[in-house]
């Protein structure tokens, strides 16, 4: 059988709860699939999504790591951003993993829509962009 993300051939391998538990605790604190799964042991993403489409707690659970997981993305954009020796390098790393915190929970770090001032006010509000 071959794991139908990436092509690479593997067997159907037996994973345990612990497994599927700290790929949740993995995927919250930062880790995306890609490296989890080259990690030894661990399974493919065909595995792990098949668990999810079967198991609606786990599914559920992966939603809420998936959400931690842009959070940690951010903080680490955060900090790259204010630890970079380089300020270009500092930037492109910034911009990177605020682009892909946006595609893990759009809601919530995703692009806002076009932002306009009230009229008679400082602040700024979300209103759908319109046609250009």
């Amino acid at each position: 059988m071959s794991d139908l993300i990436s092509g690479t051939p593997r067997a159907d391998i037996s994973v345990s709860d612990e497994t599927f538990r700290q790929i949740l605790d993995l995927i919250a604190n930062g880790k995306s699939l890609r490296q989890i799964c080259a990690m030894p042991g661990m399974p493919n993403k065909a595995t792990i999504f098949r668990r999810a489409r079967k198991d609606t707690e786990f599914a559920l659970e992966y939603a809420v790591a998936r959400d931690m997981q842009a959070d940690a993305i951010a903080d680490d954009a955060l900090y790259e951003a204010t630890h970079a020796t380089d300020y270009y390098l500092g930037r492109l790393a910034f911009d990177a993993r605020r682009w892909y915190a946006g595609k893990v929970a759009a809601k919530k770090w995703g692009a806002k829509s076009h932002e306009t001032a009230d009229e008679g006010s400082d602040e700024m509000k979300n209103e759908p962009a319109g046609p250009v």
